[in-house]
């Protein structure tokens, strides 16, 4: 039976004595000719807000603080002249109502800090302590009269010789998938070679069609006036649910026969769907929707190559009323979960593209989720070692369900972090339990 971990289970650390000991632009290691940066269709999909993630390392006494950071800025310095548009500066372009990049070469910010406090005494490491927003450095708080950073980083030290980065994107930038292949490419330059992997970078290819030719609905789409918009920040509450490979073999077992592969993102993405429906006080006869981020790279004919970087990522929707969720047997709502994805073809994918070329636009569903699952944060080799846990700096400031790597990730364990309002976190905790 999955474990559950929240404010009340778990001893939250919310200050970790932190000292900053510097704080610096870093600058592309060569010079770049000044561009401005095409963003995708997709990238206009509101897509402009920060993901603070931290990357914790025990301590290696061949690597003190004073190496990781000079070995770490090197490397970011060296790998900007490739990801230069990391270095530059988001732009609205009120001529063409989109936003872009201004390639200028402005820099990255970058801090070095110190901790008073010791890596074993913040005990859960992949539970987003309230402390942990103290690692990262907000790009909404660059250098006074500077426009923001798309990209900082923090290097920090505990009094045990371990360290954590704190990495800050702003998520037009580079999505989950690109952003594993950028922290691949630091590692590289850090170990003493050359990028892995050559990033494709022209965001054209996910351009819409001329003339744009909107073929479907696109329910999963709300519609914004022609104005830069970010996501706001809401007072919730989360929890975080472990479940064993145990549980994911059940939950597998419990979804035959379906005429789908039951994989363990679907079952689990149909038993999350299910009881935030029930959870939701409401007409069981309404419709309740649940959007989920899939990868659409090689959904496209010809497909977006794999080393895309940017956002080759979009909602697909399961939609259902709240009396069949009740209903149903258990394979029939992972089969609705499948039909989403298979939705996702090349038509439906150029159709949203054309549509956000017409509309400025913002995902929706009754409930969000996205997973990590597959990113590989804690397997990238750093000169220094892996990651002895990768994870969220912080739970996202929407109603969301996030799919993280268990503390053995190869053991097939999965983190669900549960972010929702007040009394609708305390029913779905308990549907969550009994329909498990």
């Amino acid at each position: 039976m999955g474990v559950l971990k929240n404010q009340e289970t778990v001893q939250l650390l919310h200050d970790i004595q932190l000292s900053i000991l510097s704080s610096s632009i870093l600058f592309p290691a060569e010079p770049i000719p000044k561009r401005t940066m095409f963003l995708s269709d997709i990238d206009q999909l509101s897509f402009n807000f920060d993901v603070e993630t931290v990357h914790f390392f025990a301590a290696n006494a061949r690597f003190p603080l004073p190496a990781v950071a000079q070995g770490l800025q090197s490397a970011i310095e060296r790998v900007l002249v490739t990801y230069d548009f990391l270095a530059g500066r988001l732009r609205f372009n009120e001529q063409e109502c989109r936003l872009e990049i201004d390639c200028n070469s402005a820099g990255v910010g970058f801090v070095l800090a110190e901790s008073a406090v010791e890596l074993a005494d913040i005990k859960d490491l992949d539970y987003p302590h309230p402390a942990f927003r103290q690692l990262v450095t907000a790009n909404a708080h660059p250098p006074e009269g500077k426009d923001p950073f798309l990209l900082s980083i923090q290097l920090t030290s505990f009094k045990c010789g371990g360290f954590v980065i704190g990495l800050t994107s702003n998520h037009i930038t580079l999505d989950g998938i690109s952003t594993a292949v950028f922290l691949d490419n630091i590692a590289a330059i850090a170990t003493g070679g050359e990028i892995a992997t050559m990033p494709f970078t022209d965001r054209r290819v996910l351009s819409a069609r001329t003339p744009p030719r909107v073929s479907f609905s696109h329910p999963e789409l709300l519609e914004l006036p022609c104005v830069p918009f970010s996501l706001p920040l809401l007072e919730l509450k989360y929890r975080l649910f472990r479940l064993t490979d145990s549980d994911i073999e059940t939950l597998k077992r419990r979804a035959q026969p379906s005429s789908c592969r039951a994989t363990s993102f679907k079952v689990v993405a149909a038993h999350i769907w299910r009881c935030k429906a029930l959870a939701t006080a409401g007409d069981k006869s309404s419709n309740f929707t649940l959007a989920y981020i899939m990868n659409i790279r090689a959904r496209l004919r010809p497909p977006v190559p794999a080393e895309y970087a940017g956002n080759g990522v979009l909602f697909a929707i399961a939609t259902a009323t709240v009396e069949e969720l009740t209903d149903w047997p258990f394979w029939r709502v992972v089969e609705a979960v499948a039909e989403g994805a298979t939705r996702m073809d090349d038509e439906y994918v150029r159709s949203v593209m054309d549509w956000s070329r017409l509309h400025r636009g913002f995902p929706r569903g009754d409930f969000m989720m996205t997973t990590w699952m597959r990113l590989g944060f804690h397997e990238v080799e750093y000169p220094w070692g892996r990651p002895i846990c990768s994870g969220l700096a912080g739970p996202p400031g929407v109603e969301m369900a996030t799919l993280l790597p268990g503390a053995r990730p190869a053991a097939k364990e999965m983190n669900l972090l549960i972010t929702m309002r007040g009394g609708v976190l305390e029913r779905f905790t308990k549907f969550f339990y009994e329909l498990l």
